[in-house]
């Protein structure tokens, strides 16, 4: 019987060769009591925002910018070094939820979204097909809600943006050349067929990157947005997409008790060097491709232990029933 070569251990043993072994964090072995994630937010213009938005935004939580070693370069390696392992044990998921508006989220989990006491796919009931992505308001009215359900389960709230399609009608010629379609096909997230369709999705994507190494002496896992625009305007993009998503996510570390943090999965590139002695350069977020600008993520720590389950509770129903009369007035 013969078994097929499995992309993955072939590209971690490259990135090992050429980064060293993973010095990234485990997500479950950091100090929180609810993470919220950006998905595909660099560290430098994340840290632009923070200095010209938050402090000017929070009530009287207490502030602290500081970065971590993200351990994957991509969303599914993120989430199959931290979660797809026997590292931790069932008591480290028992009392997390994880919401996720992210199909990738889904697909790379695989069986061990029932390790978590509950997973909740927000894209499988929000997905929006005029913007080609989940709002960032549905995963924030649905946080809410678990909230409300189980207040004294530690979330895991992971928000589609900044990454692309764009949600600001400015940049939504560029969506044309993200999509996700691959992944919001339903038989892909069986479990029994995860991997296998996780190797061929990898053989394709080195099978593409050979060919665009020789052509243009780079590499991307977003080939048709990087080759097809310019570098300012997918920068002014990603900050569009970023100010879409942080209303939200200041809401939410303001009501939600304990010790919040704000992070990302992982970078994106933006033409930096794969390596000092390559000159390849690297375009959106290939996994194993273990550059700064890749794995080196914000983690913003929001101390909010003085607010009291009562009055987070109070202040999440109030808003959570304003959301929903406001949704339904949408439909008159």
């Amino acid at each position: 019987m013969t078994t097929m070569l499995d992309p993955r251990s072939l590209l971690r043993a490259i990135s090992t060769l050429m980064y060293g072994c993973n010095r990234g964090s485990f997500i479950l072995a950091e100090d929180w009591d609810h993470l919220l994630i950006l998905d595909n937010c660099r560290h430098d213009l994340f840290s632009k925002v923070f200095k010209k938005y938050f402090k000017q935004k929070m009530r009287n939580a207490k502030i602290n910018f500081e970065c971590r070693i993200s351990r994957g370069a991509s969303t599914f390696e993120f989430i199959y070094e931290n979660f797809v392992n026997d590292y931790f044990t069932s008591e480290h998921y028992k009392d997390v939820i994880y919401i996720s508006a992210n199909p990738v989220v889904d697909y790379a989990l695989g069986a061990y979204r029932n390790k978590f006491f509950k997973y909740v796919a927000v894209w499988q009931y929000f997905w929006n097909k005029r913007l080609g992505t989940v709002h960032p308001s549905d995963v924030y009215i649905v946080s809410l809600k678990y909230f409300i359900k189980y207040p004294k389960k530690r979330l895991i709230i992971h928000f589609l943006q900044p990454h692309p399609p764009f949600i600001d009608k400015r940049f939504s010629h560029l969506n044309k050349y993200v999509k996700f379609d691959y992944f919001c096909s339903k038989e892909t997230f069986r479990a029994n067929k995860c991997l296998k369709h996780e190797a061929l999705r990898l053989l394709n994507i080195i099978t593409m990157n050979i060919k665009t190494v020789l052509s243009r002496a780079a590499i991307s896992s977003l080939p048709g947005l990087y080759f097809n625009a310019s570098l300012i305007e997918i920068t002014k993009a990603f900050y569009s997409n970023l100010r879409y998503v942080l209303p939200y996510v200041l809401r939410l570390v303001n009501i939600l008790p304990g010790i919040n943090v704000i992070t990302t999965d992982h970078g994106e590139a933006f033409g930096e060097y794969i390596h000092p002695l390559l000159p390849i350069r690297v375009y959106a977020h290939p996994s194993y491709i273990h550059i700064e600008s890749l794995v080196k993520v914000p983690w913003i720590i929001f101390d909010n232990r003085n607010l009291s389950l009562h009055e987070s509770l109070k202040i999440a129903l109030k808003d959570f029933l304003a959301m929903r009369v406001k949704r339904l007035n949408n439909y008159f």
